[in-house]
């Protein structure tokens, strides 16, 4: 439904303004027809990812929109600066070539601020829960909202108002801005339906919980977390025998509680071998227990991860706890392919993989580890070599080193070396960001990134690639260069794991 997603940001942002916009008279259809082609230039293509059932779902109808002709009189005020108004979202947007285009890059500019302010807001919250188990501190898990924060915030938006379009013969400004508070009056029975929703899986969730039914507890804790997933980590209260307390904290602790407890395990064989096109001569096999104790009917999704395969897929756990996945047949000629088996969050939820994708990553994070297989395996060993430094300070803990490790390890079952001697590929590396300018109070910096893979073995480049002002924007310098370097970190391993998968194999 159009404009739902978007809502869903702006329920944690939400701050009443003084007064609503005025009655904007209707548009006529060539009118509407240029603007939506504004929105799809916005969009990028997200129509294009959506599935079938969502496009033929009933259609939210946006309300009237103004569209005010561009004026070419003395320059408006807002064309230098925006006006500072709380009760508004505001964004600007230029073209030397058509109106169209500046329409779009001013929604462009909204959907930027609301993503950095969302952003913003998350790693607060993450943080002031004090969400710190080992290395994972607030940021690494306000990160797991990247991809729901960057979806919503490219939706269509539909409540938007075109406050001023002006040209001086030359160029087009258009200015658009959100009312926050006529969103925030659609808000208020979304949230209370999803609170009376989160409160009843989580009731139910300490019910099963106390009668030994894990997997229902876990079921209905993950659900209830979901129905509040859309507002990015806002503290929502509610009674509980008699005492209030923070829904979302209570839904993550106890399914934090839970994953804890289980675990699951690769029965042997681990590494079997098999023929392209022949199945596997035995099964792959995983127990789950909670607490030393099986676990009957866990929902075990099993995937390749590296190579390529047909196999069972979805299995459920028998009274042993155990889960049995058969192979039919493996496509791959890779000399490495990779299964793995993991607890399905999909099934938890009752939801699309599309609208859980930044929940599964959070319930990884915290807990319920995957198992692993490894077929038709050759060890390889890589040494990693990463130069970092994040507007011209070196950075001793290097993202870009660490993300490239988790994406090999996950992906190729390779291992790593601190030293040349027992390395078989050297996998060089350097990533650096700079400022470039500023918009408002949101900074820009870009990332230059290099790497580079070398056969130890006989000297030989593998591969090699260079990536150039990749951007990263926030309200503080220093953490726009970080995102800078994240998604530079994002597009070289992309292009390594491509190379990796067609061409070398570990």
């Amino acid at each position: 439904m159009k404009g739902v997603m978007l809502r869903g940001i702006l329920a944690g942002l939400v701050i009443i303004g003084a007064g609503c916009a005025a009655s904007k008279p209707a548009v006529t259809e060539s009118e509407r027809r240029r603007v939506e082609q504004s929105f799809d230039e916005l969009e990028g293509g997200q129509e294009a990812g959506k599935t079938e059932a969502a496009k033929a779902a009933p259609q939210e109808q946006p309300r009237s929109v103004a569209v005010v002709a561009p004026t070419k009189g003395p320059k408006p005020g807002w064309v230098d600066g925006v006006p500072q108004d709380s009760g508004f979202y505001y964004g600007v947007g230029s073209s030397g070539e058509a109106l169209e285009q500046a329409r779009s890059r001013a929604l462009g500019n909204l959907a930027s601020q609301i993503e950095v302010q969302v952003t913003s807001m998350v790693r607060s919250v993450a943080t002031e829960r004090g969400f710190t188990r080992g290395k994972v501190n607030g940021s690494e898990v306000a990160s797991e909202y990247t991809q729901e924060v960057e979806l919503l915030a490219k939706q269509t938006v539909t409540d938007y108002e075109i406050a001023g379009q002006w040209s001086d013969g030359n160029q087009y400004w258009v200015y658009v801005r959100l009312d926050r508070a006529r969103v925030k009056a659609r808000l208020d029975k979304e949230l209370s339906d999803a609170r009376k929703m989160a409160l009843d899986h989580y009731l139910a969730g300490s019910r099963m919980e106390k009668s030994g039914e894990i997997s229902e507890a876990l079921k209905s804790y993950t659900r209830g977390l979901a129905a509040l997933r859309k507002f990015l980590g806002q503290l929502i209260e509610a009674e509980v025998e008699g005492r209030s307390v923070i829904l979302t904290n209570e839904c993550e602790r106890s399914i934090s509680r839970l994953l804890a407890g289980i675990e699951l395990k690769s029965e042997e064989p681990t590494r079997q071998r098999a023929r392209v096109d022949k199945p596997l001569p035995e099964p792959l096999v995983v127990s789950v227990s909670y607490k030393g104790q099986p676990l009957a009917d866990m929902p075990i999704r099993f995937a390749f991860v590296k190579g390529a395969g047909e196999l069972a897929g979805l299995q459920r756990t028998d009274a042993k706890g155990r889960a049995a996945c058969l192979v039919y047949r493996v496509t791959s000629a890779e000399r490495t392919n990779s299964v793995e088996a993991r607890l399905d969050v999909e099934e938890f939820t009752g939801q699309e993989a599309s609208q859980v994708a930044g929940l599964r990553a959070y319930l990884e994070k915290i807990g319920g580890r995957p198992a692993h297989f490894i077929i038709a395996t050759d060890e390889t060993r890589i040494l990693v070599q990463v130069e970092e430094t994040n507007l011209g300070a070196p950075v001793a803990d290097s993202y870009l080193a660490s993300f490239i490790k988790g994406r090999i390890a996950g992906e190729t079952g390779a291992t790593f070396t601190e030293t040349r001697q027992e390395a078989s590929l050297l996998l060089k590396g350097r990533v650096s960001s700079r400022y470039s300018s500023s918009e408002g109070k949101i900074k820009f910096c870009y990332a230059e990134v290099a790497m580079s893979l070398q056969d130890l073995r006989t000297g030989e480049e593998l591969f090699s690639t260079k990536l150039d002002r990749v951007k990263g924007y926030h309200l503080d310098r220093d953490e726009a260069g970080r995102r800078a370097i994240e998604a530079a970190a994002v597009g070289v391993a992309d292009s390594l794991m491509r190379y990796i998968g067609t061409e070398a194999g570990p």
